[in-house]
């Protein structure tokens, strides 16, 4: 009887112990912005995040943002490449899936002519 009882205690246990490893992160943390680019010579990228944000990260690049508590808008400057281009730190990480950036405008880098933002992509990544 006591073997039973153990081992139904161990089953129990280790049940939970799965369940908290696949809940996902809740609390304050960081989304890296990733951007794909057609161009190799871009300088200067507009985009818009609605949701909280508390702030807004921009290395390598020089960012100035505006935050509100409905969006943030971000601008990107310098030799705007492929791959991170800023991290938002968000209240809740949980919420992510709720972020979605909008690529409002590109500049070239040395003309600073607009570009269409129809050939670029956005997207979010929860830093890990």
């Amino acid at each position: 009887m006591r073997g039973r009882a153990t081992l139904a205690l161990i089953m129990i246990v280790l049940a939970c112990h799965e369940d908290e490893k696949t809940m996902a992160p809740t609390g304050p943390g960081v989304l890296d912005v990733i951007l794909t680019t057609p161009n190799d010579d871009d300088g200067a990228i507009l985009l818009t995040v609605d949701g909280a944000v508390d702030s807004v990260q921009g290395a390598p690049y020089v960012v100035f943002s505006s935050v509100s508590a409905t969006g943030t808008r971000v601008v990107v400057t310098g030799n705007v490449v492929a791959g991170v281009i800023t991290r938002l730190y968000v209240p809740d990480i949980s919420t992510a899936d709720q972020y979605v950036p909008q690529l409002v405008e590109v500049a070239q880098r040395s003309t600073y002519a607009l570009r269409s933002p129809t050939s670029y992509r956005l997207e979010l990544k929860a830093e890990r």
